[in-house]
């Protein structure tokens, strides 16, 4: 399921916008102006043989 979908699904309020390529999404959060807490990014982890698709904010980690 891609992160459009899952908060489209869910009733969830947001916006989509075009910017520059960027490495991380904290990068990206400066770019568009943005404090990362206000930016999402989609980090992928494999758990029990399944992938999982976690949604955090860009200066958030996965601590595994």
């Amino acid at each position: 399921m891609r992160v459009i979908d899952f908060l489209s699904k869910s009733g969830v309020e947001y916006e989509i916008s075009e910017h520059v390529p960027a490495f991380t999404a904290q990068q990206m959060a400066a770019v568009e102006h943005e404090p990362g807490r206000y930016v999402a990014k989609p980090v992928i982890v494999k758990a029990d043989g399944e992938f999982l698709m976690c949604v955090l904010a860009a200066p958030c980690k996965i601590d595994l």
